[in-house]
């Protein structure tokens, strides 16, 4: 699986066969193939199977034999241009509207030139007087039409170069938000400005049929052979429609993808190729991330400025959120030095984490750092103070006549500065100690004549003085 923080995916495939002089390959992007009738599979009851992610399985109408012939990649369907032809359904993916943007596309051989339909998807309706949809069709010149209609006007591309009989051609038509365009064997033959509003969807997407759209009461019929019928509900580009045409390596006709504008998601594509004899292969299904997002992280306690007098391993409760992350890992910086990790923190969820450290009596600057896996961020950073208060009663000292009492001793220090003292009970009590680790301490001892003299040293010196 790979993610990225970029809005574009570049796909490059290398495809070869070395026995093939000529191979027809694709990258389905994120399942935009919607329907691909390769004619490899058809049963004998009429069933085409659908080799797209979709199932749209045609059913043959009107032939006098449900089998397949030698096509242009492996098998093909033979039209006899009578009333011959495959319904494949009224499904949404096969269906488009003045907005989307398609593909169409077909190896045909035609027989004469008073051949029609090759790919309709329409109302169906006959007499066909307001008819809207989408075809592509040759027409009686030998020329190729792709016409887009919404019942009462109607676009068209048409292709300069006429196709022969008993030739395999390779057609595809591609329909952007303001054009047409048409290809013949992967060269732009022509492209037309989409010229009217409305509505456009059809009905069941017919392969070698497709109604005349003069009020007659009859249907178009394809008089040859078609192969690798595709349809995608998308705009496939030159290089995609080149690899389609032939993307055997020594040709130049690589196959290669640059998926541009991409919103963040999850996406999948695969690669597939067949050649002449009908020999097909696919790659795996590759899984791509696209975030652009970072996470965004939102503190919550402590609060900006805040003393801590009672605890030098304090909680820190933040809330973070991101766009796709279920789970997200993230740090506790103090004054840049990490101080525990959360790796499974869950999106959208208040989330302690405990410094793993005692923090001596300082000032501090805290922040969280989060990572979705792709895009890492910082939360704002807040201004913590420690100054924790430690008691010791009681510690006496006594070395020959001299005798130390320090009663009910409260300074600011560090418990692991206390190590060796010795506690136990004092008669005297001294409460006096003001500051910090630096402070000064009064003590009181007591020798010959019991003399009582109060004496200011430092609490360190003291300390680093018991044995």
């Amino acid at each position: 699986e790979l993610y990225r923080n970029l809005n574009w995916v570049y796909v490059n495939v290398l495809v070869n066969d070395s026995d093939a002089p000529q191979i027809s390959s694709f990258i389905d992007w994120n399942r935009t193939l919607s329907g691909y009738w390769s004619f490899e599979h058809v049963l004998l009851n009429g069933t085409v199977y659908d080799n797209s992610t979709y199932g749209n399985d045609g059913v043959m109408r009107g032939f006098d034999t449900n089998t397949a012939i030698m096509g242009k990649y492996g098998d093909a369907i033979k039209f006899d241009g009578d009333n011959d032809y495959i319904d494949c359904g009224a499904d949404a993916h096969l269906n488009f509207g003045l907005n989307d943007t398609f593909t169409i596309g077909a190896w045909i051989k035609k027989d004469f030139k008073n051949t029609k339909q090759i790919i309709a998807d329409t109302i169906q309706g006959i007499p066909c007087i307001d008819c809207s949809g989408y075809m592509l069709r040759v027409e009686p010149t030998g020329m190729v039409m792709f016409k887009i209609t919404n019942g009462t006007g109607n676009t068209t591309a048409i292709s300069s170069t006429n196709v022969s009989d008993n030739q395999w051609y390779f057609i595809v038509a591609v329909k952007n938000p303001g054009n047409l365009s048409i290809y013949i064997n992967g060269v732009l033959e022509n492209s037309s400005i989409i010229g009217i509003s409305g509505d456009i969807s059809g009905d069941d997407l017919w392969i070698g049929a497709g109604p005349i759209f003069n009020g007659a009461n009859a249907v178009e019929n394809f008089n040859g052979t078609i192969d690798e019928v595709r349809v995608w509900k998308r705009a496939l580009s030159p290089e995609e429609i080149n690899a389609s045409y032939n993307s055997k390596a020594d040709n130049l006709h690589g196959l290669h993808g640059n998926f541009t504008d991409l919103t963040d998601g999850y996406y999948e594509y695969y690669a597939y190729s067949i050649d002449l004899a009908g020999n097909s292969n696919k790659t795996e299904t590759m899984n791509i991330t696209i975030d652009t997002v970072a996470p965004t992280i939102y503190l919550q306690s402590p609060d900006n400025d805040t003393e801590n007098r009672t605890d030098r391993t304090p909680d820190f409760v933040f809330n973070v959120s991101d766009n796709l992350a279920p789970t997200l890992a993230c740090e506790l910086i103090i004054s840049g030095t990490g101080y525990g990790i959360n790796a499974s923190v869950q999106n959208g969820t208040s989330t302690q984490i405990t410094a793993n450290d005692s923090l001596p009596n300082s000032n501090y600057l805290w922040w969280i750092n989060c990572s979705d896996g792709i895009n890492t961020n910082i939360s704002e950073k807040r201004d913590l103070t420690i100054n924790v208060i430690v008691t010791i009663q009681a510690v006496l000292y006594k070395t020959g006549d001299i005798m130390l009492r320090y009663g009910t001793v409260t300074a600011f220090m560090d418990p692991n500065n206390l190590a060796g003292i010795s506690i136990g009970n004092s008669i005297n009590y001294f409460n006096n100690v003001h500051g910090n680790e630096s402070s000064t301490a009064f003590y009181q001892y007591s020798g010959g004549g019991n003399v009582s003299v109060g004496v200011e040293e430092s609490y360190e010196d003291i300390v680093n003085g018991i044995g």
